[in-house]
C-alpha cells in the first residue's frame, strides 16, 4: 500500500525552470560527463528529493556507483605514508571489491543525491523519513536504499530516526563545518591573515548575473582543475551546462575573482535550512600558489556564510587547512536499508560496513 503523501513525480510536473527538472527529463551525463545514470524525483509533503539509481561502470563517478566508491578510497590511499600499510589496505579493498562485485552491492537507489559530495537535506520530521523509506521499499523491493552522508550535527532529527529505524551505518567521512555566529572563530590567526588578502584584492569579484554564457566553460574548468585533474578523476565532471542550469535556475550563488581580465578561481554555493556549502569551488591550479587563491576563495565563502549568518558546511578533505580557520569536525554517516533484500546482498552490506567501520579511522589518521 502506498504512503500518503509520499510519491513519485514525473518530470512533466516539475517546474522546468529547477536543476531536479533536468536530472529527471534529461538525466545527468549532459551536466556532469562521468554521470549516466537514471535519476526520479520524490515528493514528501511539500519537499522534492531526488532519487538515484547506483550504476556501475568504469568511466563513473565514485558518487553513482559503490565499486567507483571502493576505487575512490583506494586513491586515497595515496596520502598514507607508510607503504607497508598502503599495500594491506590496497590488497583488502580488492578483495572486498571482488566479493561486493557478487553480492550485487549496485542494486542501490540512493536519496538525496544531487551528484555532489554534499548534498544538504531539507528538514524533515521523523515520520516523513519513516514513511519515504517504507514506500520506496514497497515501490523498488529489489534495491537497498542509501541515505547519504548524514550528519549528527545539523541533520540530528535524520540521523536519529534512521538509527532508531534500525539502518545499517557505514562511516562516511569527517566533514568540516565554520559556524559564523562564533566570534572568536574571526580571532584565527590564519583567518585573519585570509581575509587581509582577500581585503587587498586588486581584481574584481563577479556574481552570478555578471558572467555572460562564454563565462561558463571557464568556470566548469575552474573547478575541474582542482577536483578532477588534481584530486581525483573519479569525481564528478563538470560541463559548461551544469553551470548554465545552476545559474539559470537560481540553484547556486556563483562568485569569481577575476585577474586582468580574466577569471581564475570561482565557487558556487547552495543553502538550506541556513546551512550552506559550496560544491562547485575550483581555480586555476597553474597559478603560483603565492598568488593564494585557495585562501581567496575560502575568505569570500567564510565573508558570505557570515553576512547570511549561517553554518558553512566546508566539506571533507584539507582539514588541517580548515580547521586552523575555525572550522570543526564532525563525523558523517550513511545509512542503508537492506532487510527487504536478499541474503546475499546483505551480507555484502554487512561486510561492507564491518570492515569500513572497523578500518576507515585508522586510515585516516594514518594520512594525518
Amino acid at each position: 500500500m502506498e504512503i500518503k503523501e509520499t510519491k513519485i513525480v514525473e518530470p512533466q510536473h516539475l517546474n522546468q525552470n529547477t536543476l531536479l527538472h533536468y536530472y529527471t527529463a534529461n538525466g545527468p551525463r549532459a551536466l556532469f560527463s562521468n554521470c549516466d545514470c537514471p535519476m526520479i524525483a520524490l515528493k514528501s509533503r511539500d519537499t522534492l528529493l531526488p532519487l538515484l539509481f547506483n550504476s556501475p561502470g568504469k568511466d563513473q563517478a565514485y558518487l553513482i556507483s559503490t565499486q567507483q566508491y571502493l576505487n575512490y578510497a583506494k586513491e586515497e590511499l595515496a596520502h598514507i605514508k607508510s607503504s607497508s600499510l598502503r599495500f594491506c589496505y590496497k590488497q583488502l579493498i580488492g578483495v572486498l571489491s571482488g566479493i561486493l562485485k557478487l553480492c550485487h552491492i549496485d542494486r542501490t537507489l540512493q536519496i538525496n543525491n544531487w551528484l555532489f559530495p554534499t548534498s544538504l537535506y531539507p528538514e524533515l520530521d521523523g515520520k516523513q523519513v519513516g514513511d519515504i523509506t517504507s514506500y520506496l521499499m514497497n515501490k523498488f523491493p529489489r534495491k537497498a536504499l542509501w541515505w547519504r552522508s548524514v550528519s549528527p550535527f545539523i541533520d540530528p532529527v535524520l540521523f536519529k530516526t534512521l538509527e532508531d529505524m534500525g539502518a545499517k551505518k557505514l562511516f562516511a567521512r569527517p566533514a568540516f563545518y565554520f559556524d559564523s555566529q562564533t566570534p572568536q572563530v574571526f580571532q584565527k590567526r590564519h583567518l585573519k591573515q585570509d581575509l587581509e588578502l582577500l581585503q587587498k584584492f586588486e581584481g574584481r569579484v563577479l556574481q552570478n548575473y555578471d558572467f555572460l554564457p562564454k563565462d561558463y566553460a571557464r568556470i566548469a574548468d575552474l573547478h575541474n582543475q582542482l577536483q578532477c585533474k588534481k584530486y581525483s578523476e573519479l569525481n564528478p565532471i563538470l560541463s559548461p551546462l551544469f553551470v548554465q542550469v545552476a545559474i539559470e535556475s537560481g540553484f547556486m550563488q556563483i562568485s569569481a575573482l577575476e585577474i586582468d581580465g580574466v577569471i581564475e578561481a570561482v565557487y558556487g554555493s547552495y543553502t538550506i535550512n541556513n546551512v550552506m556549502t559550496a560544491p562547485l569551488f575550483g581555480y586555476n591550479t597553474d597559478k603560483p600558489q603565492e598568488l593564494g587563491l585557495y585562501r581567496l576563495l575560502t575568505a569570500l565563502s567564510i565573508q558570505e556564510s557570515h553576512l547570511g549568518q549561517k553554518i558553512y558546511h566546508m566539506s571533507g578533505g584539507a582539514g588541517e587547512f580548515k580547521q586552523r580557520r575555525g572550522a570543526q569536525s564532525h563525523d558523517e554517516y550513511h545509512f542503508i536499508f537492506d532487510d527487504h533484500l536478499s541474503k546475499k546482498q546483505q551480507v555484502g552490506w554487512s561486510l561492507l560496513t564491518s570492515i569500513v567501520n572497523k578500518f576507515a579511522n585508522q586510515a585516516l589518521d594514518q594520512m594525518n
